[in-house]
């Protein structure tokens, strides 16, 4: 599953190069919205995981319905569940928003996705996607952040904050080629 993971980030960057190359949906500041990149990494893994009864929602209610994560792919034929959160990191609060995510799908009961008729479920990951404009310097370090290589880590914010460990996690990040100064970044953990 971990070849499918990181496939999936890969083929959501190239989609992503191939798009912005000559469509530029921004203007101005405005940026990308996060539903963008749910719903193209989204595309990604369906390819990827290759079921042709795979089910994907997005925007999918949470344990109380009053509350929604990003989205959520379920497998039957690798018997496996995703559930996707995904923050724009243009504020360093984002950062701590994305780990209170993170820590909802970790901790939170999902014995509710039993009333959704998924039943046969071996395994489940948490996927974290975000992108961000490399524009000032702690968005200039956000790869070191993200993959464990300060102090201040994605890994140490998740441990402290939270007591989630965040350790045995996949982390990816690629800085786009047809658009200066922009990265994608993913995290994957099986829980």
């Amino acid at each position: 599953m971990n070849k499918v993971l990181e496939t999936s980030f890969y083929t959501m960057c190239k989609k992503y190069n191939l798009m912005l190359k000559d469509f530029y949906p921004a203007r101005g500041s405005t940026g990308f919205t996060e539903s963008n990149q749910v719903h193209i990494y989204v595309n990604s893994l369906v390819k990827e995981l290759n079921d042709d009864f795979i089910i994907e929602w997005l925007e999918f209610p949470w344990v109380d319905k009053k509350q929604h994560i990003d989205a959520m792919v379920y497998s039957p034929k690798h018997k496996t569940i995703f559930y996707i959160e995904a923050k724009r990191f243009s504020h360093q609060s984002k950062k701590q928003s994305l780990a209170r995510d993170i820590n909802r799908l970790i901790n939170d009961d999902k014995s509710f996705i039993k009333e959704y008729n998924i039943k046969d479920i071996k395994n489940q990951y948490i996927i974290a996607l975000s992108d961000i404009w490399l524009e000032t310097t702690w968005k200039k370090n956000i790869k070191k952040w993200w993959q464990n290589n300060c102090e201040d880590s994605f890994e140490n914010l998740l441990k402290n904050a939270y007591a989630v460990d965040w350790s045995d996690a996949s982390k990816y990040y690629k800085e786009l080629d047809s658009v200066k100064n922009y990265a994608l970044l993913m995290g994957c953990k099986k829980i």
